[in-house]
């Protein structure tokens, strides 16, 4: 007598899609992989360069409105180097505190405290600097500024409509839009 082969049995149906979506969860996993060590190679990440900050009220000034505003800033409170200083102090004193034995939690929020303290200050002489030039500008000029800030808000920190307008040194006439 002859034997009959047997059929092999199928997988079933969710055997299958789990094989599938697996292997696309792979796939997707090595083509992240492969990007990073691609990028990686050309450098690794760098940010895109930003002189003013992600503040948009900072990104909405003109260069000349920048320029006026550092030399407001100056006669407002201690230089720029001296802030600088005193914040790279208060860091070098909590890498100190963060390396100590035995650690201190005391102490590194009383640093953590001295350093928010002094961003705080930076922060408010900025504020005043700020808001007292915009005050002087000519009416023209603020709303030329306030045209600025609203294209900022609108493109956020990264710039989601594109990079900021090239030329920075000109008001926007009253009216116009990008």
């Amino acid at each position: 007598m002859t034997e009959t082969p047997t059929p092999t049995p199928r997988a079933p149906r969710w055997m299958r899609v789990t094989l599938i979506a697996s292997l696309a969860a792979n796939l997707l996993v090595v083509g992240l992989v492969a990007g990073a060590a691609l990028n990686m190679r050309r450098g690794g990440f760098t940010p895109p360069e930003r002189i003013d900050g992600p503040n948009p009220m900072l990104r909405a000034l003109t260069r000349e409105d920048a320029r006026a505003l550092r030399g407001k800033l100056r006669e407002a409170g201690p230089s720029l180097a001296e802030t600088r200083a005193e914040s790279r102090r208060t860091f070098e004193a909590i890498l100190a505190t963060l390396r100590a034995e035995p650690f201190d939690a005391d102490r590194l929020t009383a640093e953590m405290t001295a350093l928010a303290a002094l961003n705080t200050r930076r922060l408010d002489d900025a504020q005043t600097a700020l808001a007292g030039y915009l005050a002087g500008l000519d009416p023209a000029a603020r709303r030329a500024f306030a045209d600025r800030l609203e294209d900022a808000l609108r493109r956020g920190p990264e710039g989601r409509d594109g990079p900021p307008p090239r030329n920075r040194d000109t008001h926007r006439p009253e009216g116009a839009r990008n």
